[in-house]
């Protein structure tokens, strides 16, 4: 079973660290569709962050541009 960890991320704000939230799953999705959510701070734009889901295990170190990495891409 591949395992996946879903984050929200945005670039650091004035000299802070980059923002990697977490989201968790909700178990109400659409048929084989997942939903994902989280809570951050309102001091920041929505568009400020992209979503992007990682390979997750435990033992793993993944880096933050990873091959396995997909990142949500806005049109």
């Amino acid at each position: 079973m591949i395992r996946v960890r879903v984050e929200l991320c945005a670039e650091p704000m004035g000299g802070g660290d980059p923002v990697r939230e977490p989201m968790s799953r909700e178990p109400k999705g659409l048929g084989r569709a997942s939903l994902y959510v989280c809570a951050v701070p309102a001091s920041r734009p929505a568009w400020h962050y992209t979503p992007r889901v990682v390979p997750h295990h435990t033992r793993a170190r993944v880096p933050l541009e990873g091959l396995l990495i997909f990142w949500y891409k806005r049109t």
